[in-house]
């Protein structure tokens, strides 16, 4: 069966023309993911202006710009050939949603909570990763599957450690533990592969 990214790929490569419009239409479809509502949501980040093809845009334009009008000036200036890819990295910059990281997960041993909406749910997940509705804040707790599994309700021990040296607080009373960005900037993905890599190491280590 193919990923979620591949199924993107697909119906990037069939369209002959992308529209901020048509993109929306296909992550809806596949990934289950409004970025319409995003875009309306006023607690969501704001885009990044990472990607090259925003270089020449002032500062004055990018933060009077909205998402979709970012996307649409992205899609008719990327080349002809463009890829799924592609798109997705340019959704990254404008939405904050990493669909590729997404896609990823979708064997990993955890449930997603992002954006106000469950991204990536399973009964056999042993943990919850929230990352609210603007990545300043995650949490870490544990899934009604891993009290069964261990018959414990406590958080393993090396995921604290290691998710206290990213800087995660360990909350005792809610059994969670919290990140609180310390800039009120939202996560980079390089914090959240960090945590990722974290639970899924814990999690194999519970199945084994």
């Amino acid at each position: 069966m193919s990923t979620k990214a591949e199924q993107m790929d697909e119906r990037v490569e069939n369209e002959n023309k992308l529209t901020a419009a048509l993109v929306e239409c296909i992550v809806f479809t596949i990934f289950d993911i409004s970025l319409q509502s995003i875009a309306a949501d006023p607690k969501a980040p704001g885009a990044r202006r990472s990607h090259p093809v925003f270089a020449a845009w002032t500062e004055q334009q990018w933060q009077a710009a909205g998402k979709e009008e970012l996307l649409d000036y992205a899609l008719a200036r990327l080349p002809a050939s463009l890829s799924g890819e592609m798109v997705r990295q340019i959704i990254n910059d404008v939405y904050r949603v990493n669909l590729s990281g997404i896609s990823a997960l979708e064997a990993s041993t955890f449930s997603l909570f992002s954006k106000g909406k469950w991204i990536k749910q399973n009964e056999n997940d042993m943990f919850v990763l929230n990352t609210g509705s603007t990545d300043t804040e995650v949490t870490v707790s544990v899934t009604e599957h891993f009290i069964r599994q261990t018959g414990s309700g406590e958080l393993p021990a090396g995921l604290c450690g290691e998710l206290e040296a990213l800087g995660y607080v360990y909350l005792p009373k809610k059994n969670q533990l919290n990140y609180a960005s310390p800039d009120g900037r939202p996560v980079d993905d390089v914090f959240k592969k960090k945590t990722i890599g974290a639970l899924e190491n814990a999690g194999q280590q519970i199945q084994t």
